[in-house]
Formats: C-alpha cells, structure tokens, sequence
C-alpha cells in the first residue's frame, strides 16, 4: 500500500445556512477501543480547508488527512481494526458539523487506497 486518505466534504448547505457557527477548525482522529470509546490520538489536528467550486461558484469545504499508518497496522494485524472516531479539539468550541450523515447523500465519507503489484 503507498497511500490512504480520508476525505471527509463538509456539505454545502452547512456552510451556507451557518456562517455565525461555521465547521470546527481543526478535527482530532482518535484510536476507537471494542466499546468504540477512545483508546487513544491518531492524529491531533486535522485542518479544514475550503475554497469556491469553479463549477458552481459555492464554498466548498472538507477534511483530509492520511490513515497509511493504521491501515497498514490493521492489515499486519499489529492492531485490531476497532475504527476511528472524529470529533473537534474541545468540546467548548460552538462549532459543529455533521459528516456523511444518511441525510447527506452527496456529502459521504472517501475512502481512497493507493496499491502498488509488483510481478
């Protein structure tokens, strides 16, 4: 494996209809334990970025960030695939955002694994 990311889109109309209490600055990905509580941090800080859609002129925002490390670990079965929680810095910040819910169809969750074979 060379590569994984998670991309998580931010939907539009969150942005839009929220501009007093816009998407948390930076996300922390947590280890889940098999209760799904937090075991552990995985990553600290995960940046929003945003920009304006050159097809539709809208502000589009989304987290990204590498999962290479904990994807390997699973796959040599180093850790147990328990999964990752997200969630902002500190629970003191207004800001919230709701991330590939079902009522966000077009905002799901990517998943992107980058292979290589050799032969």
């Amino acid at each position: 494996m060379t590569s994984a990311q998670l991309i998580a889109p931010v939907p539009a109309f969150s942005v839009l209809q929220s501009p007093f209490v816009p998407a948390p600055p930076p996300l922390i990905v947590t280890v889940a334990d098999a209760s799904n509580r937090v075991q552990a941090t995985y990553l600290a800080n995960v940046p929003y970025t945003s920009g304006i859609s050159s097809l539709t002129g809208l502000q589009q925002g989304y987290y990204q960030w590498s999962i290479a490390t904990y994807v390997q670990q699973v796959l040599n079965r180093a850790v147990p695939n328990n999964g990752l929680l997200l969630g902002s810095v500190t629970s003191a910040l207004p800001d919230r955002v709701v991330l590939g819910s079902a009522q966000n169809k077009d905002s799901k969750l990517q998943l992107q694994l980058y292979f290589i074979t050799v032969k």
